[in-house]
């Protein structure tokens, strides 16, 4: 139990000191959380829509590694017996996901800028011959319907920056009422999933599950199931430890009675009385026996 313990500090100890590289002990805010801060604001006072993109997914992907790390050190070495998770991975989380979002932002304003340029550059002349009159005009008529027809009603993605297009296949939350579409499953889980703290690799799920209600963390369904049956094979070891304990201490009070009546009967008036006598007894058999000359 003893070398159990040992072993379950040195690797706690182990897995908080490269926490602690990312959330430094004397001050939890000073380490990655000031950075993508930090981040967040050189990114937004940027002009140039390109750089700003670029700075902005070199960011949220070196800052979506380190959560993904820290969430496996978190876990590992359950520290959550010595580490604030509000204060540390789900406050670095949210601020990650502001990241995403400012992406996401960026990467529609480039796409828009885009769109913007091409519909003011000017269209090549061509030398066509005129159209009679009548064919010009039943053209000119078809024409709107034709464009009405083209263009479509679309939105987009609230994970990625895709266009989701009315006639287009989407997912949604089934018991969110939020109206959200996404272009695929992975960007609904990513938007609305936790992480599990024990799978690797890492991953997000929709359905997560807690031992607690008040946990901030939780598991997926396999790692759920596993941890419970440790709870139950702890709780086991805890009622077999405790009947041993038990037993061990009847055991000891049978003992300590018996010894405490043993001490009682050494010292009570009959056992002192046949004490006297056999040393009565003994003192008259040496005066008995007389020395041979």
């Amino acid at each position: 139990m003893v070398d159990g313990e040992k072993e379950k500090k040195d690797r706690q100890q182990a897995h908080l000191r490269v926490f602690n590289n990312y959330f430094p002990s004397w001050n939890r805010e000073a380490g990655v959380i000031k950075q993508i801060r930090e981040d967040l604001k050189n990114i937004k006072e940027l002009t140039d829509l390109e750089e700003k993109y670029q700075k902005a997914n070199f960011s949220w992907t070196k800052h979506s590694n380190s959560r993904i790390t820290v969430i496996g050190h978190y876990s590992g070495g359950d520290l959550h017996e010595l580490v604030n998770y509000l204060d540390t991975i789900e406050k670095y989380h949210k601020l990650v996901e502001e990241l995403w979002e400012l992406k996401v932002e960026i990467s529609r304003e480039k796409e828009n800028a885009s769109q913007e340029v091409e519909s003011n550059q000017p269209k090549p002349k061509t030398n066509q011959p005129k159209k009679n009159t009548q064919n010009t005009n039943h053209q000119t008529q078809n024409q709107p319907q034709t464009t009405q027809s083209a263009q479509e009603d679309y939105t987009y993605c609230p994970q990625c920056p895709k266009k989701i297009k009315d006639s287009d296949k989407y997912w949604y939350h089934t018991i969110k009422n939020d109206n959200r579409k996404f272009c695929s499953k992975k960007c609904l889980i990513n938007y609305y999933g936790e992480y599990c703290l024990t799978c690797k690799p890492y991953q997000k799920y929709l359905d997560i599950y807690r031992l607690d209600e008040n946990d901030s963390f939780g598991y997926c369904w396999d790692c759920y199931q596993e941890q419970i049956r440790k709870l139950e094979e702890l709780e086991k070891e805890r009622a077999a430890t405790e009947k041993r304990i038990e037993e061990q201490k009847k055991e000891q009070e049978t003992w300590e009675k018996a010894q405490v009546k043993h001490n009682h009967l050494e010292h009570s008036p009959q056992s002192r009385e046949r004490e006297r006598e056999r040393e009565r007894e003994h003192h008259r058999n040496n005066q008995t026996i007389s020395p041979t000359k």
